[in-house]
């Protein structure tokens, strides 16, 4: 091939390659991303909100509300697990969704982490600790699934 032609034919195999990995990450079935159209429809980022939420609702009262240092890196550890999932589904590329998984799924670690100096300081009880960690233990198994799915 010559000129043109050739830069033709490489933009259609890169071109080929980028809808190729969109239509896999847009054809997968369960995990909440079986046709899928938006980040809001996937199972993780829902759970993941679920569980931002509650960090929210639990943090903005009593004496944990006062705690800023820790309030904000809980906050912001509960935040980074649900938007990067958000963000990694923007992509066309399937590594760079899974990257943004597997920064989510440490997030998610991070949130359990944190949950621990929160029992420790006892800002909250057993219960709300165990309903917590249950849900965020979810959205680490959601979404390492979701990753996993991914080929």
């Amino acid at each position: 091939m010559q000129g043109a032609e050739y830069v033709r034919c490489e933009v259609m195999n890169w071109w080929e390659k980028c809808l190729y990995e969109v239509t896999r990450i847009y054809s997968l079935i369960g995990l909440g991303i079986g046709m899928a159209n938006t980040f809001q429809e996937l199972r993780a980022w829902q759970k993941a909100r679920e569980l931002t939420c509650l960090i929210y609702k639990l943090t903005n009262r009593g004496a944990i509300s006062h705690d800023f240092g820790y309030k904000d890196q809980l906050q912001r550890a509960a935040v980074s697990v649900m938007t990067n999932i958000a963000e990694g589904f923007g992509y066309a590329r399937m590594n760079q969704f899974k990257h943004y998984l597997t920064i989510s799924r440490a997030s998610g670690i991070e949130v359990q982490s944190l949950l621990y100096v929160g029992l420790d300081a006892e800002y909250f009880d057993d219960k709300t600790f165990q309903e917590l960690y249950t849900l965020s233990d979810e959205v680490i198994s959601i979404t390492s699934a979701l990753k996993r799915s991914l080929k």
